[in-house]
């Protein structure tokens, strides 16, 4: 089924995604930067989807962190005397990880499927599950 194609960001994106998720659906959209790459390449549509779990280190996912929307990557689960936070960073950030809380982590980025990457994301899931 083909869909229509709209463009937004920021706070809107975030709006739509936590809309969305919150109804069990997933969202497609299109990574704008280079912060994720090779993993996720500048202008790769990539689908986010609602948690089945709690995110794990290793999990890409659409945060709404200190400096925005942003695709990164799960570094770290943190529980501390304030509660628990995670620390989140792009693969190919080159700055220092930045911590969110729970709720800022709005949801998971799927496979794409595509090819080798689809393949390799596969096998680090079922062996974070093992």
């Amino acid at each position: 089924m083909g869909g229509r194609e709209i463009s937004i960001g920021g706070r809107d994106l975030i709006a739509l995604a936590r809309d969305a998720i919150a109804k069990g659906a997933t969202l497609r959209v299109r990574a704008r930067g280079h912060s994720m790459s090779p993993a996720i390449r500048d202008g790769e549509t990539v689908e986010i989807a609602p948690f089945d779990r709690g995110p794990e280190p290793g999990d890409a996912a659409l945060v709404d962190g200190p400096r925005g929307a942003r695709i990164h990557r799960v570094i770290s689960r943190d529980r501390g005397p304030g509660g628990e936070t995670y620390l989140v960073c792009g693969d190919a950030d080159p700055g220092p990880p930045e911590r969110v809380a729970p709720g800022d982590v709005v949801g998971l980025v799927r496979e794409r499927g595509r090819g080798l990457d689809g393949l390799l994301a596969r096998l680090l899931r079922r062996l974070r599950r093992a």
